[in-house]
């Protein structure tokens, strides 16, 4: 990455649909192939050369924290952002970090995401454009997912309504996006918000929303299901010799240990410092 580039992962969510496995165990640390979510995540960020990375934590975040002190493989350093006393949703934790970027603009992705999206692509996109903010898309459209309008590369708008202004079918939001330091200085950096009504207000007012597309490997891990589903989509890759590299659980299983890569392998899958933040570094 020949330009600095500072990284978030939203990490702070009760993981309600996962339960009973999250009742003991915050989302962001659920295994895919025994390998922590966030784990997959971080080493992929450490392979692409990110600067720094931003965590932030609010149920169970004493876990979480501990388990960001012990990652058994070398990666940038990472700031932990505990949200206290109430979580502060897909956009009021980023503003709770605002003061920390510098005035650069900031790579954010979500701890419960599995897949081989072009990271590097969208990251390159934003850049070249100089948008206001990049979505990652997919396409097709996951079922289920808000529907995503673009005319051409913009995003136009959000949900059912806004159909027959666009061209094309509709795309689906990845929960990647690079957002500008100009999009994130308008985020409160203490009150609870979330990250699509910025969106909405900021295409009423005009500002360019870039739009990168792709069709990749994707899971989103919200219930048990789709955590079997993925669990076992994921281990016939690795057995196969096939996962992408974008995934990197085969990079972290070389950082272990061999009898604790042999360990981890053969693990189960699941079948069914501010005012009121704490800022700390690992």
């Amino acid at each position: 990455m020949p330009q600095p580039l500072k990284a978030m992962i939203l990490a702070a969510g009760f993981g309600t649909r996962l339960r009973p496995i999250t009742n003991a165990l915050p989302k962001p640390l659920v295994p895919i192939s025994g390998i922590p979510l966030i784990y997959v995540t971080i080493k992929r960020l450490a392979l692409m050369q990110v600067d720094e990375i931003f965590v932030n934590g609010h149920y169970l975040w004493e876990k979480l924290k501990a388990a960001l002190e012990t990652i058994p493989f070398p990666h940038p350093p990472i700031t932990f952002s505990r949200e206290t006393p109430e979580i502060l949703g897909t956009a009021g934790g980023i503003g709770a970090i605002r003061e920390f970027l510098n005035g650069e603009d900031l790579l954010v992705l979500s701890s419960d995401i599995i897949t081989d999206f072009d990271i590097e692509g969208l990251i390159d996109c934003h850049k070249r454009s100089k948008a206001f903010a990049t979505m990652g898309l997919l396409k097709p459209r996951r079922q289920g997912k808000t529907p995503v309008w673009c005319l051409e590369d913009k995003i136009i708008g959000f949900g059912e309504d806004i159909g027959s202004l666009a061209c094309g079918e509709p795309g689906s939001f990845s929960v990647i996006q690079m957002l500008s330091n100009e999009f994130i200085k308008e985020i409160p950096e203490r009150e609870y918000s979330e990250i699509i009504p910025f969106y909405k207000r900021f295409l009423s007012e005009g500002k360019t929303i870039k739009a990168f597309f792709t069709d990749p490997l994707w899971y989103d891990i919200g219930e048990p299901a789709q955590l079997q589903k993925a669990n076992q989509h994921i281990r016939q890759l690795l057995e196969s010799g096939k996962l992408p590299p974008q995934i990197p659980i085969v990079e972290i299983l070389s950082d272990l240990p061999k009898w604790k890569a042999e360990e981890v392998t053969k693990q189960p899958a699941y079948t069914t410092d501010h005012d009121d933040q704490e800022i700390s570094s690992t």
